[in-house]
């Protein structure tokens, strides 16, 4: 029973540091620009879920379902954040690829 309790100490300990290092990461990020209402969001929902766990509202049983739910807030965020980027490169593409088709087809009239 001790080791059982020292390993979710592990656990939750590394859980709490990571939530640290991505909470360090978006303010590192937020000094240069201005906060939008997602990142708010995430960021609130992080310093939530890091207050919980230092003072032990989360039980130990349920810390690898707060992990999983952890890793699929951090993967909408960053998809949310990357969808925009993927848009613009799409709709380039697509000038691109028409913009040379006009071409060819002007080229060989």
């Amino acid at each position: 029973m001790k080791s059982d309790n020292l390993n979710y100490g592990f656990y939750r300990s590394f859980f709490i540091r990571e939530i640290d290092n991505e909470i360090e990461k978006l303010q590192l990020k937020a000094t240069n620009k201005l906060f939008k209402k997602n990142t708010k969001q995430y960021l609130n929902q992080l310093i939530k879920l890091k207050s919980e766990l230092q003072k032990n509202k989360i039980k130990d049983s349920n810390l690898s379902a707060n992990k999983l739910v952890y890793n699929k807030l951090k993967r909408n965020f960053y998809l949310r954040k990357a969808i925009w980027s993927l848009l613009c490169v799409f709709f380039i593409a697509i000038i691109v690829g028409i913009s040379i088709a006009l071409i060819v087809f002007f080229y060989k009239r």
